[in-house]
C-alpha cells in the first residue's frame, strides 16, 4: 500500500476563519463543501482522514492515519510564515482551492492525483511542482522538508514551489497589475545583467520564486548555472531592489522561516506577524497596556484551553491580552 503523505492547507482555511470570525463549525462545513474533487482525486482523498482544525494554527499531515510531527511542524511553518501577511491573498488562495501535498520518500510526482496525468519523465525530473490556477496544488518532498541525507537538493524546494503557488494562484488574481510589474522587473534585471547564469534568469516565474528563497534567507550556496551569492534578505534588497520590493509587497510582515536544516525546536518561539497589509498588523512580545488587545474574538476561549503554551507563535502576538502579555 502506498504511504501517501497528503495534507490540505488547513492553515489557509484556518486563517480565513480567523479573518472572517466565522464560527468553527461553519468553517468546517464550508471546508467540506469546497474540497470536493472529482473522479480519481475524490477517491484518493476519501481514504484520508480529514483532520482539519480551524480554531488555531495547525496543519495536519495525514499519512494513511499516521502523523509525522517533524514534517508537520516544518512544512506548516513555511505555509504559516508566507500566508500570514495578507488577508486578500489568503482569501484568493481559498477561493481558488489552493492546497499543498508532500510526497513520501518512496513516492513520485505521479502519485499526486492532480499530477497523475504527467508523463513518467516528471517522476525523476521534479521533487515538487508549483500550484497554478488550473492545478492549484503545490507539492514538495519529505526528504527535502526534513533535510534528510537522501535529499538531492541543498535548498528549500518546498518553499520555492509554494512561492510559485502564491504567485500563480493568489497574487495574479488578488493584486491588479502585479504580473505586469513583475514581468517589467524581470526584463529590466536581464537587461542590466542581473542573475546571469542562475535559475532566476530563466523565466519570470523562477525570478520570483528564487527571490522568495533569498527573501526568507533559505537560498542555497552559490552553484554555477543555478544560484549566485545573493542568498539573504539584505543582499536581495541591495542587489535587486525592484524584485525585493515586489516580494515585500507580497510578504509585508517580514516574517522569518527557521531553516529546514536547523533545529526545528526554534519554530515554537519564532515571532509571527499577521495582516500587515491592513490595519490589523501583528506583533510580538509585551506592549503598553493601552495598545494591548486581542485580535480575534476566540482568543479567551483558546487561552483557557492552553493554546498560549501550545501555539505561542500565533497566540502571543495575536492574543496578548488573553495570554497575559500586556504590560502595566
Amino acid at each position: 500500500m502506498s504511504s501517501s503523505i497528503v495534507f490540505w492547507i488547513s492553515l489557509l482555511l484556518s486563517l480565513y476563519s480567523l479573518t472572517t470570525g466565522s464560527p468553527l463549525w461553519d468553517a468546517e462545513n464550508e471546508i467540506e463543501n469546497r474540497l470536493e474533487l472529482e473522479n480519481f482525486e475524490a477517491r484518493f482523498y476519501s481514504q484520508l482522514e480529514k483532520q482539519i482544525q480551524t480554531a488555531h494554527w495547525k496543519s495536519e499531515e495525514i499519512d494513511r492515519g499516521r502523523l509525522m510531527n517533524n514534517r508537520d511542524v516544518t512544512s506548516s511553518q513555511v505555509c504559516q510564515m508566507t500566508s500570514a501577511d495578507r488577508p486578500d491573498l489568503r482569501q484568493a488562495m481559498y477561493a481558488k482551492y489552493g492546497r499543498v501535498a508532500i510526497m513520501a520518500t518512496n513516492e513520485v510526482t505521479q502519485n499526486i492525483p492532480e499530477h497523475s496525468f504527467l508523463p513518467p519523465f516528471w517522476n525523476t525530473r521534479a521533487r515538487g511542482l508549483g500550484g497554478t490556477l488550473q492545478i492549484p496544488v503545490s507539492t514538495g518532498a519529505e526528504e527535502n522538508v526534513l533535510c534528510l541525507r537522501s535529499d538531492g537538493y541543498r535548498e528549500d524546494i518546498f518553499l520555492h514551489e509554494f512561492a510559485h503557488g502564491i504567485h500563480k494562484i493568489a497574487l495574479t488574481t488578488a493584486v491588479a497589475g502585479f504580473n505586469s510589474r513583475l514581468t517589467n522587473a524581470y526584463n529590466s534585471a536581464r537587461r542590466r545583467g542581473l542573475w546571469q547564469n542562475t535559475y532566476a534568469d530563466d523565466t519570470v516565474d523562477e525570478y520570483f520564486a528564487e527571490g522568495v528563497q533569498s527573501f526568507f534567507n533559505v537560498e542555497s550556496p552559490p552553484v554555477f548555472g543555478i544560484h549566485n551569492d545573493i542568498d539573504t534578505r539584505e543582499e536581495l534588497a541591495a542587489y535587486d531592489p525592484t524584485l525585493y520590493n515586489l516580494i515585500r509587497e507580497a510578504f509585508p510582515c517580514m516574517n522569518n522561516i527557521v531553516d529546514r536544516c536547523q533545529n526545528q525546536g526554534q519554530i515554537s518561539s519564532q515571532p509571527l506577524r499577521m495582516n500587515c497589509a491592513g490595519t490589523n498588523t501583528g506583533g510580538s512580545g509585551g506592549r503598553p497596556g493601552n495598545q494591548c488587545e486581542d485580535r480575534n474574538q476566540f482568543c479567551p476561549s483558546w487561552a483557557t484551553r492552553g493554546e498560549c503554551q501550545r501555539n505561542p507563535a500565533y497566540m502571543l502576538p495575536n492574543c496578548p491580552l488573553s495570554c497575559n502579555q500586556c504590560q502595566g
